[in-house]
């Protein structure tokens, strides 16, 4: 290979996972002569929302395949990604059980751990409406395919009225809230809506030469990188 290389060319990102994230997509999508994939071919887990439910519910999921499932992602980690998760149920409190479990739920009247435990909302049992918890099920998605600041900024001012109002306990759960969603963000920076198709041109001029970088995104990520002189 470095016999045969005639250049060298680098894309700097946020992270290492934004590094892994790109160098996985890349990999996919070129198919390139001397990289090596992972030996078993598996791909990175995605995070996906069965939103053709009437109660839509979140799981990580290894491929996008399945139909009225809304797929987000690509991540580097299943582990970490399901860690992120549970941080940010705390803000979001959707339904993440299995459909046996949200059946027994409906017929006993009564939620399962993560109902009693606030990280769902509980919806099966009538603590929610459906309309209610598909309005969290969007904001869970705008978080993660979409800019987080403003439910950021949310949960920063809930938590000083609470604290201005000497309701402490709220408070301290929405400062734990507010430290979860900022661990979640330190997951993955190199995301773009996911709705996002367009190439990005920069150019930067030299006493002699003018350098130009293209990047093309599909689906709100970089899918390719090409630059000329």
């Amino acid at each position: 290979m470095v016999q045969e290389a005639t250049s060298v060319d680098w894309t700097i990102v946020a992270t290492e996972v934004d590094a892994l994230q790109l160098e996985w997509t890349w990999i996919k999508s070129e198919d390139p002569k001397y990289n090596v994939r992972f030996k078993d071919d598996k791909s990175y887990p995605y995070l996906a929302i069965t939103t053709g439910e009437s109660i839509p519910r979140v799981f990580v999921a290894r491929a996008p395949k399945k139909k009225g499932v809304r797929y987000l992602g690509p991540f580097p980690n299943a582990g970490a990604l399901r860690l992120v998760v549970d941080q940010v149920l705390r803000t979001f409190p959707v339904r993440t059980c299995a459909p046996g479990v949200l059946r027994q739920a409906v017929a006993s009247g009564r939620p399962c751990l993560l109902g009693h435990i606030e990280k769902c909302s509980a919806p099966c049992v009538n603590q929610v409406t459906v309309e209610e918890h598909k309005q969290k099920i969007s904001e869970f998605i705008s978080f993660f395919s979409r800019d987080p600041a403003p439910y950021i900024r949310r949960v920063q001012k809930e938590m000083e009225s609470a604290a201005a109002a000497e309701e402490f306990e709220r408070a301290a759960k929405l400062r734990d809230d507010l430290i979860a969603l900022e661990l979640a963000l330190e997951t993955s920076t190199v995301v773009l809506p996911d709705d996002t198709d367009a190439d990005f041109i920069s150019l930067v001029e030299g006493e002699i030469e003018i350098g130009a970088t293209i990047f093309s995104v599909r689906h709100g990520r970089i899918r390719g990188q090409r630059s000329v002189v």
